[in-house]
Parts: structure tokens; C-alpha cells; sequence
């Protein structure tokens, strides 16, 4: 199978889930009750058109004394992450074998064939460039050893410098893995990647000849944990930082906890209609049992963005625009009622946090219904 483009890929899956991002719903709530109550309210005093028959409100709710959270709901595309393209290092030979997409490797397992020889996936950050052989000295060579002596090879030091201790373990390394025990390590022969891997899709058919043309993809891969990526719109990132706790909604409603891992420091652009600049985000998942089932699918990532504790709030439906500015209360009270100015703080879920002069726990307010 030939390879898509992994921008092609996450570009569709962005343009797709991009219909809602985030939403402040009590804001949009304020916006509702200010209409309402300008429409009824023109003078110096609230109107009580909406009351009822005996001149109090169609309906009540007390002031309470709660916690109030404010969250920002985005939405996300749950996967393994954006595949990465993995370079043949080899330049001559045939390609004879590719694990398969989905196959999940690690450190020490075969990742491809070059003419019936596999190449070994082995961890680090430096791609091989040389052969490492007896005297050679550098970074790659101690990279190289921790490798080796991860898989449990002993008898040589991990350092620098490549020695005959460390070539008679790389023979033992070599013969367990199907190599020519050579105790030399050419960089056809290893494929370094920072962590075990994901196979996502092939680049190279079985068969293709090597050395055609530079810098050829064999396959592409993905950290082996599933997590969410979320194109995140520009004008919302301050809602969002490295280490924020969310909370992930599934397609079947379950939810499952993350952590935002990764917010890119410069934005991409999606062109085309629907498309725009945006920051590419990333929370993991520690409980990737609860992900069963799931290979890519949109999700929604629900993140605290403000939390107000223990202060007073009403419905977001009892405030009432006073004509001479800022918003009020209509309080019952012995079956009369008054207005009463108050100040407005957090919005969330429908509640308002409220403060000012004669405001406690327990009081009857009037609210729309």
C-alpha cells in the first residue's frame, strides 16, 4: 500500500471536526437575558410585564453558595498521533518485507527486509550516518551501547568509544537477530527511533528497489499510546497550557481523564475552504484500557479554564438589566418584591456568580422562565 500524505490525513480529519471549537455558554446567556430585559425594561425602574398575575414573577430559585467551574469545550481527534516518516538508510537492495500497518514494535524487533535481511529497531535520537566498528568514538556509539545493554547484552562499558568487548556483544546481538555476526554495525542495519512504534502506512511496495532516488520513506509510524490531538484556533490558546487536566468525552459518552502534553509554539495552516491557521495540541491518556475499540475517531476535550469557590450564585435567568446601568435581582420578601443591584462574576453552566450589599444565602429571587 502506498502511503497518504499524513498532512493530507490530518488535514481532512481537522476540516471535519472543526465545526464547533470552544464555548463560553454563559456569556452567550448574558447576551439572551440583556435582550430579554431590554425589551422590558425602558425607564428608571424594571418593568414587571413578566410577572404574574399578582405582580410576582412567573417563578423562583434561591440564592446558593456552591463552586463554580468554567470550562472551555474543544473538539479533538483521538489516534495514535501524526505518523512520522521513517528514511531507508540502505542504499542498494530490494525491499522484501514491511510489518504490517498497526503492528506494534519494540526495541530489538524487526521493522523491514532488505533483501531478506531485517534492519532492527533500536532507540535513540541520532540517526545512524557510519558504521560503527572497533575504535569509532562519538555520540552515535554511546547511543548504540545503551541500546544494546537495554536489550540485556553485557560484558561491554556504555560510552564513546566502540571497542572489542562491545563488538563481541554486538555479534551476540547480531546472530539473536538474523544478521551476519560481523560485530560491526553498518547504518542500513538499524533503525533509530526515540521509542517503541506504531507501523501506520507503507511508503515503499514490497519490492521496490533502493537507492532509485534520495530519502526514501519506507513507512510511517506513531508512538504506540493512543492520545488526542486537537487543531486548536488561534484566538483560543490562551485557554490552553502544557500540563492542564481535561476531561475527554468518547463517542460512546464515556470520559476518560488527559493531560495536555504538547501546544506547539508556532501555528500550521490548513488551505482551502474551511481551513485556516491553527496550533497543533496534544493530551495523553494514562488509562488507555478505556480506548479499546477506538483507532481514530473525534472526541471532545472539556478543559478548566476558571473556578470561583464557594461564592454566591443564582440562575444565569434571574439577572434583570437595571435602567440606570449594570444588572439586579427582583428579591421576594414577604410577598413584595424589590430590586436589588448586585455585581456578576464567573459564568458557568448556566449559574452567575453574584455579590453585593443585602446578598446572602437562602434568598428568594425571581427568574425568567
Amino acid at each position: 500500500m502506498i502511503m497518504h500524505s499524513a498532512n493530507t490525513v490530518m488535514s481532512t480529519l481537522i476540516l471535519r471536526f472543526r465545526r464547533r471549537w470552544m464555548l463560553v455558554t454563559g456569556v452567550l446567556l448574558v447576551a439572551l437575558v440583556v435582550a430579554f430585559a431590554a425589551a422590558g425594561f425602558g425607564g428608571g425602574e424594571p418593568s414587571t410585564t413578566a410577572s404574574s398575575g399578582d405582580g410576582l414573577p412567573p417563578a423562583t430559585a434561591e440564592i446558593t453558595t456552591e463552586t463554580l467551574t468554567q470550562t472551555q469545550h474543544i473538539d479533538g481527534i483521538l489516534s495514535h498521533g501524526e505518523p512520522e516518516p521513517l528514511i531507508v538508510q540502505a542504499t542498494s537492495g530490494v525491499v522484501t518485507w514491511i510489518a504490517a500497518p498497526g503492528t506494534i514494535l519494540e526495541e530489538g524487533e524487526a521493522v523491514y527486509e532488505v533483501d531478506g535481511t531485517p534492519v532492527i529497531l533500536v532507540h535513540g535520537s541520532e540517526p545512524p550516518h557510519r558504521t560503527l566498528d572497533v575504535q569509532t568514538v562519538g555520540s552515535d556509539v554511546e547511543q548504540f551501547e545503551s541500546s544494546l545493554a537495554d536489550l540485556g547484552y553485557e560484558g561491554f562499558d556504555v560510552d564513546d568509544t566502540y571497542n572489542e568487548d562491545t563488538a563481541t556483544a554486538v555479534e551476540a546481538w547480531q546472530e539473536d537477530s538474523g544478521l551476519d555476526p560481523t560485530g560491526e554495525v553498518p547504518p542500513g542495519q538499524i533503525a533509530v527511533v526515540e521509542h517503541d512504534i506504531r507501523i501506520a502506512l507503507h511508503g515503499l511496495d514490497i519490492g521496490s528497489r533502493l537507492g532509485a532516488e534520495l530519502n526514501q520513506t519506507v513507512l510511517t509510524y506513531s508512538g504506540t499510546k493512543k492520545l488526542v490531538s486537537v487543531p486548536l484556533d488561534v484566538d483560543k490558546q490562551q485557554y490552553v497550557a502544557e500540563g492542564d487536566s481535561g476531561t475527554v468525552t468518547l463517542p460512546d459518552g464515556t470520559t476518560v481523564e488527559g493531560t495536555v502534553t504538547y501546544v506547539a509554539a508556532a501555528t500550521q495552516e490548513i488551505e482551502g475552504e474551511g481551513g485556516g491557521e491553527f496550533i497543533p495540541v496534544e493530551v495523553s491518556i494514562e488509562n488507555q484500557e478505556t480506548l479499546d475499540g477506538y483507532n481514530a475517531a473525534p472526541v471532545t476535550l472539556d478543559i478548566v479554564t476558571g473556578e470561583a469557590t464557594d461564592v454566591h450564585s443564582v440562575p444565569v435567568t434571574a439577572l434583570v438589566a437595571l435602567g440606570g446601568g449594570g444588572y439586579g435581582l427582583e428579591v421576594l420578601e414577604n410577598g413584595e418584591t424589590s430590586y436589588v443591584h448586585v455585581e456578576t462574576g464567573m459564568f458557568a453552566d448556566g449559574m452567575v456568580e453574584i455579590s453585593g450589599p443585602g446578598i446572602s444565602e437562602g434568598m428568594t429571587v425571581g427568574v425568567a422562565e
